[in-house]
């Protein structure tokens, strides 16, 4: 289904100050949303959305599972012509909606809107929505991958300091010392997605592929470097776990699991969870070169839509979303840092919410140096993902040697590019 933008004529026609929807009319948009696990606050955008546009009904669906289920999901629906009008997506599958014309280009809606001035909507915005210089979605919030410790753990394994290395083979050691407190507990656990091996290479200077998108990159000392810590990690304890990353996570805010690398847009969850069983520590993802950065996760808001009411009724959600209200309902329910920058600049109260919740910093801190989550090129941008989590999951269960594994992987990855 091919989303083309309606002319400037027809488009200057909609009532943009009537909330882009006739006063006589109530529009009603369905809007997708996940990561399931974020319900609670994707309800209260809608509440509060619903409050201030009482002409615009929107009806939430959030299917079970993660970002990668729906945009299967999303691929099917759009052969059968039976898309949400809008959908929360993650910044890796932009690209992917947007070259097969699924997502609706929002340039003009943005051009076009007198509401849209940049001391309410920052740059930062539609930059991390954009591909090929098109803006296929609206930032709603921003995660880095971030190393979460139970501090107690940290303390016994290093005689009353709960200081944490801020390099790989300091932060593997840790987890080894830890992991030999007791037997019912694990040193760390290493999440093995292609996020995380991305980081890896990210973090070191490398990139996935060169910038014509020619030829693979992270096949080099660094994507070697990453595969390496993965199977230390492995060999410091958690092969002899076995965990999926839900169980993993269920360990670890149980207190038997001393580091574990995750986003920080979990940290309310894990506080909430953890409550007073133990003192929750986060670090940042360490970058050890000078060009180094870390890929941004989170969600974007994609408008689906390609009927003129729907269109309108569907932007006024969407820049609610990202605007000074919704940014603030997104921040406290899921310690994902603003896309809007904006927000964080002007927001007396976001600004003691973040004095109040120190460990958010972290994440606060880590947006100096976010890159692209980088989607490969082409039809199969998932199975290449999923090949790389398959890679990074032989790695730490020890199946299979870093070098051997890289080397796989970069032929696996060729061959579907």
């Amino acid at each position: 289904m091919c989303k083309i933008l309606k002319s400037l004529a027809m488009a200057t026609c909609a009532s943009f100050a009537l909330g882009g929807v006739a006063a006589a009319e109530t529009a009603t948009i369905r809007v997708s949303a996940t990561p399931s696990i974020l319900a609670t606050m994707f309800e209260e955008l809608v509440a509060a959305f619903e409050a201030e546009h009482p002409d615009i009904d929107v009806e939430l669906e959030i299917p079970a599972g993660e970002q990668d289920e729906q945009l299967r999901d999303l691929l099917r629906q759009a052969v059968v012509d039976d898309l949400p009008d809008v959908a929360f997506q993650g910044y890796n599958h932009v690209r992917t909606l947007g070259d097969r014309d699924i997502a609706v280009a929002l340039g003009d809606f943005v051009t076009n809107d007198p509401e849209w001035t940049s001391d309410i909507y920052a740059d930062s915005v539609t930059a991390t929505g954009t591909h090929n210089n098109t803006v296929f979605a609206l930032g709603v919030g921003v995660s880095f991958p971030v190393l979460y410790y139970n501090a107690d753990l940290v303390r016994q394994a290093q005689d009353g300091d709960a200081t944490v290395p801020m390099d790989w083979d300091g932060i593997v050691a840790l987890a080894r010392s830890i992991g030999e407190l007791d037997d019912g507990i694990v040193g760390g656990f290493h999440r093995y997605h292609p996020w995380f091996f991305q980081a890896h290479v990210n973090s070191r200077g490398g990139q996935m592929m060169n910038d014509a998108e020619t030829a693979i990159s992270f096949n080099g000392e660094e994507g070697m470097a990453g595969l390496n810590v993965v199977h230390a990690f492995a060999e410091a304890g958690q092969a002899a776990s076995a965990m999926t990353r839900e169980q993993a996570r269920q360990a670890f805010v149980s207190g038997t699991i001393g580091l574990f690398t995750d986003s920080s847009g979990l940290l309310a969850q894990h506080i909430d969870q953890i409550g007073d069983r133990f003192e929750l520590g986060v670090a940042r993802w360490p970058i050890l070169a000078d060009n180094g950065g870390v890929p941004a996760s989170g969600i974007a808001a994609l408008m689906l839509t390609d009927e003129d009411q729907q269109q309108q009724a569907a932007w006024e959600f969407m820049k609610f979303v990202a605007g000074p209200r919704g940014q603030e309902v997104v921040v406290r329910n899921s310690a994902y840092v603003p896309a809007n920058s904006a927000v964080v600049d002007q927001s007396e109260s976001l600004n003691t919410f973040f004095a109040e919740n120190p460990r958010m910093r972290v994440a606060l801190e880590t947006a100096s140096d976010a890159v692209a989550w980088y989607a490969f090129p082409g039809e199969n941008t998932t199975r290449i993902d999923e090949a790389v989590y398959d890679t990074m999951q032989a790695v730490s269960t020890l199946r299979v040697e870093p070098e051997e594994a890289l080397s796989g992987l970069a032929s696996n990855v060729e061959s579907m590019l």
